[in-house]
């Protein structure tokens, strides 16, 4: 009988471990298909407070951010093969930042990419 019990309250905790888990994923894709316009905000906001630009070169950030957002989604919905999307992504990214450095100069631009660095730190 306790054999029983013990089996029984093994295989309800396994259960709920495993909706629980399913719950994680779902939220992890519905938070990276967001609107292209909202993701691209939110990532400007976060560069703007991080190397504090004035009105109009937020708005220029705004636009790089936007551009990029919308071409990654291209380019990952494209029906080329995943080396062909990766190189396209690295290409796309490396413009970007290519931009973004002349819009915002060499010493604010560091600033960028060491805090950029820290979050895929904090990532791993």
């Amino acid at each position: 009988m306790k054999k029983i019990i013990y089996y029984s309250f093994f295989l309800i905790v396994m259960l709920f471990s495993t909706t629980s888990f399913a719950q994680d994923d779902a939220a992890r894709y519905q938070k990276s298909t967001t609107e292209p316009t909202v993701r691209a905000k939110k990532k400007a906001d976060k560069i703007v407070q991080l190397i504090g630009s004035d009105a109009s070169t937020s708005a220029k950030i705004y636009d790089l951010y936007l551009a990029r957002v919308q071409k990654t989604d291209e380019i990952k919905g494209g029906s080329a093969t995943n080396e062909e999307k990766e190189k396209a992504l690295k290409t796309n990214k490396d413009d970007f930042e290519n931009k973004l450095k002349s819009l915002i100069g060499e010493a604010k631009f560091l600033i960028f990419k060491a805090a950029k660095e820290e979050d895929s730190k904090k990532d791993n």
